[in-house]
């Protein structure tokens, strides 16, 4: 009995330790699993957050607008379906057209003058350039009008056509009333045939001596951008004569200042200083 019970002890202990063997192994793979469970639960949470950022992100062909349907928005086209681009182009040159005969039918309308200032300068802009020849008679005869604004005047000057109407500005150079000056200045600037700036020669010579000071300046300036000799004969007369009397400081001044920039020109080209 002594030996059965010894046996059935060691039975207890080895069944103990195995039983407990077993059971470390089962913790250990139940630790094992929650940590793959884990990494696993965090892959799918991944895969699937990137699906729907995938899915909730605008492709490249929505953000980027097609460069045919902007042009047809801009222009007032709504984008039909299955229309062509051969129909794209034929329906935005039916616009234009269309755009054309507007701006070619509200030309014909009589050019009558309001009373916003910017409204009018635009319409005489405009009007001198696609109106009709009845309009831009009517613009060139606002340049001599000496009972219009000086500005509408001016406008008219700056935006006729020299060559067709030089005649009518040969008038308004030697007519010395308020808008000469200006009329020489915008003059000096202007690309002219050979026969219109010999035209403008003769007539802002001529008006050197019969106009005022600041007329004067303008004529000077007018030669010296001209590159012209008669600067060296008008700025001697004008030396003899009166020694600028009748010349403010400031206008003195600027008629020096003419003198320094011609005899720099002087320099340059080789010429003796006046």
């Amino acid at each position: 009995m002594g030996e059965l019970d010894t046996d059935e002890r060691t039975y207890s202990v080895v069944s103990y330790a195995s039983l407990a063997r077993k059971g470390c192994k089962m913790e250990h793979l139940k630790k094992q699993y929650s940590k793959v469970f884990g990494f696993v639960l965090l892959i799918v949470l991944f895969i699937g957050s990137w699906i729907y950022y995938a899915e909730s992100k605008p492709s490249v062909n929505q953000t980027i607008p097609d460069s045919n349907s902007a042009l047809d928005k801009s222009q007032g086209i709504v984008p039909e379906k299955g229309i062509t681009s051969h129909q794209k182009t034929e329906k935005r040159a039916q616009v234009q057209t269309g755009s054309n005969n507007m701006q070619t039918s509200g030309s014909m309308a009589p050019l009558e003058l309001g009373s916003d200032f910017t409204t009018n300068i635009d319409k005489i802009k405009i009007l001198s350039k696609y109106g009709t020849p009845e309009q831009k008679d009517t613009i060139a005869s606002y340049a001599a009008d000496t009972n219009k604004e000086i500005a509408i005047r001016l406008a008219a000057v700056e935006d006729m056509d020299w060559e067709k109407y030089r005649e009518p500005l040969v008038n308004i150079i030697r007519s010395n009333d308020e808008v000469v000056a200006a009329t020489i200045y915008i003059a000096s600037a202007k690309e002219l045939s050979e026969e219109t700036r010999r035209l403008v020669d003769e007539a802002v010579y001529s008006t050197f001596q019969t106009t005022s000071p600041n007329t004067q300046i303008a004529i000077l300036n007018y030669f010296l951008e001209q590159h012209s000799d008669l600067f060296d004969t008008l700025y001697t007369q004008l030396y003899n004569k009166n020694s600028f009397d009748g010349y403010s400081e400031g206008e003195k001044d600027n008629v020096l200042q003419l003198l320094k920039q011609r005899r720099q020109d002087q320099d340059i080209s080789g010429e003796t200083h006046i």
